[in-house]
């Protein structure tokens, strides 16, 4: 097969592929701009509220905004390829202005935003709430100013001021550092900046509302009224304020926006409204056909004076239509280099016109569902339709297609300009036309290959961004309403040892204080041994000497025979060559124990003579009571999770019952322990705290006030198991003085069984 000569030319080939890879790219830029200040003010909320709520819900969306971030990242990189490779001629007459706001986005915003992101991921127990709190709210400003900075140069080259041409070079230059103010400072990019971070909000909150209404009817199908109510309701209405105040941001800056480009750029405005002669008065179209341009154009249910008011505020406003625009442009700039005969200034109508109602429509729709799930959760109400769950889910995308159809008119409706030129400015040269942007050094083969692969990659990379979303939606923060769970009873008679949980998996003595102190039995049997080295010596030199002195006036003989009866001094003497490290080694361990003993006194002090405001050694008389009552009333086979320290090592030997761990410290060494200790308060929102429950049969929790044990605040080592929430799926079997026992219902009876 021969391809026709228009199907490998540059200039189409060249718009395609950036056309392709920005839309892909932009699709996921919204959600990031505006999920993550969403997520820094979650989190915020959790501080100034201390509601758990609030903290699953920033760990749940914090997840969804770094997948975003990553997929982001790694599909805008190619855009800046394409500039050198595909748009060289353009890159060579705008690069010095153009590349300015683009460095300032990488220096800048890209290193703050990646820094401060990295520091929110790996400083959740390294950095103070507050502080990791500061690192989300500065990658939120960091993807702001990046997109300020983007924004700048989509602007510029919408609107060029701030530059000159010149004349040796030929290239578009900075007006000096004014020149760079004024790219900065143009009217086209500060309403195109709160228009774009609006409906970035808009996208961020139609995400949370979508996933919280889904998730909202799943909670309530399965009876978990709490965590629909409490959590999914609340990040609903969060959701839906978001998307309400970003939508009218949105309609306002759009209409401010729509003003400044029906000046700067009159065709693209008449494109969308399909407005073939200039007129006054001009009303909305709400559909058309056919193209002003053969005659064809077919306007369909028009609103008067509506596109006037849009344009210019003035119902009664002249308006400029396609055919003046292409006479304007014909006599300002002639007929152009593209097309030798003539060169079409009109963009492609159908493209500006629907588009444009796109980008409308789907906004407008966007807001009104916000509204309607305000009303719908009203009165602390609770959707339970699994139909608007489901459809919840589905309208959230609207924005982001909203978004994209805006970009699709942005960018095409500047047709034929990659450069357009300032109205304003009738003598500047700084302009240029798409097609004379494009390279004239790389073939059409060549860019056809990079677009094919560039449109392959995109989709893997398209692909593995909805599985991981749609995988860790899915998942939520809890599975007792995804599949059935075993009855606390059913599950008890196929019970097993608790290998992860169990004392043989601890490791008590762990502190360096009581290994230094142990290290004295050892040492006392080193010493013992090396002793009676030394006293075998002492005695056999004793023996020795005494024995020379008797044999003074004997002969040599005597002397020698009774040293070979008694060998005791040889054996004496390779007594204490063998014994001498022993003996240093003794000495080592009693002086590294000496000089450890300030700290063991102190260890010892601290937990056997307490001062005031720490922990008790032994519970009050009530819960001492407590703890043996619960031998009638805890079934035979519970399994009791709680701090040690607290009490629950008191259970096997007052009441029978099993503790998940006999001794604080116990569960360092597993995984599932360790999880425990520090997420089990989160057991209305994370689905894992029930998995390890049931995977262990943990039927029930021993919750007590915290305390203060070797001077350590218990609820610092073990924050998972105090201030946890037992208002709802929980069950008091017991309570005596400051402790209470609980059956756990939540993580057992949540299917309905």
């Amino acid at each position: 097969m021969v391809l026709a000569p228009m199907a490998l030319d540059s200039l189409d080939l060249a718009r395609w592929q950036f056309g392709i890879t920005t839309v892909y790219h932009f699709f996921l830029v919204p959600l990031t701009i505006g999920l993550a200040p969403l997520v820094a003010a979650m989190e915020s909320l959790w501080l100034r509220t201390r509601n758990p709520q609030w903290l699953t819900a920033t760990k749940f969306f914090g997840k969804l905004f770094l997948i975003n971030f990553a997929l982001g990242v790694a599909t805008g990189i190619v855009q800046e390829f394409q500039f050198g490779m595909n748009w060289s001629e353009y890159s060579r007459f705008v690069g010095n202005i153009f590349g300015a706001p683009l460095a300032f986005e990488a220096l800048l915003a890209f290193f703050m935003e990646s820094t401060f992101l990295g520091l929110w991921i790996f400083g959740w127990d390294r950095l103070s709430p507050r502080l990791h709190n500061l690192c989300m709210w500065m990658v939120a400003l960091g993807t702001n100013v990046s997109a300020f900075f983007i924004l700048a140069a989509n602007s510029w080259m919408q609107h060029p001021v701030g530059a000159v041409v010149n004349p040796e070079t030929g290239r578009a230059e900075l007006d000096g550092v004014g020149g760079f103010f004024a790219v900065l400072g143009n009217p086209i990019l500060w309403t195109t900046l709160v228009h774009v971070i609006a409906s970035a909000f808009l996208v961020a909150g139609a995400v949370v509302l979508g996933v919280s209404v889904w998730w909202m009817t799943r909670a309530a199908a399965a009876g978990q009224d709490y965590e629909a109510r409490e959590l999914w309701r609340r990040l609903t209405r969060f959701g839906a304020v978001a998307m309400i105040l970003a939508g009218a941001l949105t309609a306002g800056s759009g209409h401010m926006q729509g003003q400044l480009v029906a000046e700067e750029q009159p065709a693209k405005m008449a494109a969308a409204e399909m407005l073939c002669h200039t007129e006054s008065g001009a009303g909305f179209t709400v559909a058309a056909f056919g193209s002003c341009q053969d005659g064809s154009a077919v306007h369909l249910v028009t609103v008067p004076y509506v596109y006037s008011f849009m344009a210019t505020n003035d119902p009664d406003a002249e308006v400029m239509g396609l055919a003046d625009a292409q006479q304007m442009y014909a006599e300002r700039y002639g007929q152009g280099t593209a097309d030798a005969d003539r060169t079409d200034y009109t963009p492609d109508e159908m493209v500006a016109f629907w588009s444009f109602r796109l980008m409308i429509g789907l906004g407008m729709t966007s807001m009104a569902i916000g509204l309607l799930a305000l009303w719908l959760t009203r009165g602390n109400r609770v959707v339970t339709s699994p139909r608007l769950g489901a459809a919840a889910l589905w309208t959230m995308w609207l924005p982001f297609i909203a978004c994209t159809f805006g970009w699709i008119f942005t960018e095409m409706g500047r047709q034929p300009w990659v450069v357009v030129p300032n109205l304003a400015d009738p003598v500047s040269q700084v302009r240029m036309l798409t097609a004379d942007g494009v390279s004239t050094v790389v073939a059409p083969g060549t860019v056809l290959a990079s677009m094919v692969i560039f449109t392959l990659l995109y989709a893997v990379l398209g692909v593995i961004w909805f599985v991981l979303l749609r995988r860790y939606v899915r998942e939520g923060v809890r599975t007792q309403t995804e599949e059935s769970v075993e009855l606390v009873g059913r599950a008890a008679s196929r019970r097993a040892p608790v290998p992860v949980l169990s004392a043989m998996t601890g490791v008590f003595y762990n502190n360096p204080h009581r290994i230094k102190a142990m290290t004295v039995v050892p040492a006392l049997l080193l010493v013992a041994l090396g002793l009676d080295a030394l006293t075998g010596w002492f005695l056999a030199w004793r023996r020795r000497r005494a024995g020379t002195e008797q044999g003074e006036g004997a002969n040599a003989a005597d002397a020698a025979l009774r040293r070979s009866e008694n060998p005791e001094g040889r054996a004496s003497v390779a007594r204490i060559i063998m014994s001498s490290p022993v003996v240093v080694g003794a000495l080592v361990l009693i002086l590294g124990v000496a000089s450890s003993m300030t700290a063991v006194r102190a260890d010892v002090r601290g937990a056997f003579s307490p001062k005031h405001g720490q922990s008790r050694l032994v519970a009050s008389p009530d819960e001492l009571a407590m703890i043996k009552r619960l031998s009638t009333e805890l079934p035979p086979d519970a399994y009791v999770l709680g701090d040690p320290v607290a009490g629950t090592a008191m259970l096997p030997f007052l009441a029978g019952g099993s503790p998940v761990w006999m001794f604080a410290g116990q569960a360092d060494s597993d995984a599932d322990g360790l999880y425990l200790r520090t997420h089990f308060r989160d057991i209305h929102f994370d689905p894992k705290v029930c998995e390890i429950v049931r995977r262990h049969r943990i039927t029930h929790f021993y919750s007590d006030q915290p305390q203060r044990f070797n001077g350590v605040a218990n609820e610092k080592l073990r924050p998972g198991l105090y201030d946890v929430d037992v208002s709802s799926g929980f069950t008091l079997v017991d309570q005596g003085g400051s402790a209470a026992v609980y059956r756990i219902d939540l993580c057992w009876l949540s299917s309905g069984q």
